[in-house]
């Protein structure tokens, strides 16, 4: 690891440059931002993140908002992770691993997200990132915690972004109609094409989601996919420099930063790029008649803008903000030019 930046994911996205077209001013110096703590105008820009919780990790204090979110696990309770869960389960602590790569600031360790500051609503919905695995059975219940956190972060928490760093081999009818309903709402769904077996997991195989797969750096692929079914987008997914709770062994919680590996992080990435996205352009969706799922097909459509071909794997492009962010509306796909996901979603099970 010793020969890769701490900060490649950020500069392999060009991040400094997609912040300065979407905030203005100069050419943000990474590490002048990560020493003074950029503030960032998010205006009405929420991200639901539908995941394990929170942890008080101080890199999204302040950004996390557990008072708006939900825990579906213990149901009343605040939706902390509380990292009493064995290892095998689940990596404890992942909610702030992927919530860090999206929106976190921590000047002190010198850290950014990619999206630094941006709300974050978390929906604590599982212990695990592999909802179910080759060996485990499906988890019915877990399956029903995403499909209510995706309605209530739409619905009711006004989401306009989601970011679901977690996997199934499986599909579900009601996550699969709880995906159809944010779509058709309006938000973006971005959710993780897993690395588990070599097929895309749900929720990511909807038609409806973006699906993320992962590179290393020099734009190789972290893992790859056979079947029809393919990633929309590859982003930064190992050798990613993330924070790391740590549970507690002698009864003090742990605060710090590791490596880590995983379509978790290229999910975070690019739910980080919607957000974005939407902070540039939503005024202009609206007065271009962009509507429902169109934003989601748009957004789908500008992913590849600028891109870079992902080493040995046909048709696979990783993204660059930048070029996401700086073509002007009127290069766009107009709305009529879109096509609606056809397969439905709730359709799928396997």
């Amino acid at each position: 690891m010793a020969a890769v930046s701490r900060d490649w994911f950020l500069t392999t996205l060009g991040a400094p440059r997609a912040w300065q077209i979407v905030f203005g001013g100069p050419l943000i110096d990474l590490k002048h931002a990560k020493r003074d703590r950029p503030g960032f105008d998010w205006a009405d820009i929420r991200v639901g993140h539908i995941d394990h919780g929170y942890t008080l990790h101080p890199v999204t204090r302040g950004i996390v908002r557990p008072d708006l979110g939900v825990n579906y696990l213990e149901p009343g309770r605040d939706p902390r992770d509380p990292m009493n869960y064995p290892e095998t389960l689940g990596v404890r602590g992942h909610c702030t691993r992927t919530g860090g790569v999206l929106a976190g600031i921590d000047p002190d360790a010198g850290y950014l997200g990619a999206a630094p500051g941006v709300l974050l609503i978390p929906y604590r919905v599982t212990n695990r990132s592999v909802m179910n695995a080759p060996g485990n059975t499906f988890d019915e219940p877990e399956a029903g915690h995403v499909a209510k956190a995706i309605r209530h972060a739409v619905h009711v928490n006004r989401c306009q972004v989601l970011s679901i760093s977690l996997g199934s081999v499986f599909g579900w009818k009601p996550m699969g109609e709880a995906v159809e309903e944010a779509c058709e709402a309006g938000a973006i769904v971005v959710a993780a094409a897993g690395q588990v077996l070599h097929r895309v997991a749900y929720p990511g195989k909807y038609p409806q989601t973006i699906a993320v797969g992962g590179i290393r750096p020099q734009y190789r692929p972290y893992f790859t996919y056979e079947g029809a079914v393919q990633p929309d987008i590859w982003a930064p997914g190992a050798e990613v420099w993330r924070p790391d709770t740590r549970p507690p062994d002698d009864g003090r919680v742990r605060y710090g930063y590791d490596w880590g590996d995983g379509t978790s992080y290229g999910t975070a990435i690019v739910a980080a790029l919607a957000a974005l996205f939407l902070r540039r352009f939503g005024p202009e969706l609206d007065k271009r008649g962009y509507r429902g799922w169109q934003r989601t097909e748009l957004f789908r459509a500008l992913l590849s803008r600028g891109g870079r071909s992902v080493s040995g794997v046909k048709n696979a492009i990783a993204v660059q903000f930048p070029g996401v962010l700086a073509h002007p509306p009127a290069t766009w796909p107009k709305p009529s030019a879109l096509e609606r996901a056809t397969l439905r979603a709730a359709a799928m099970v396997h």
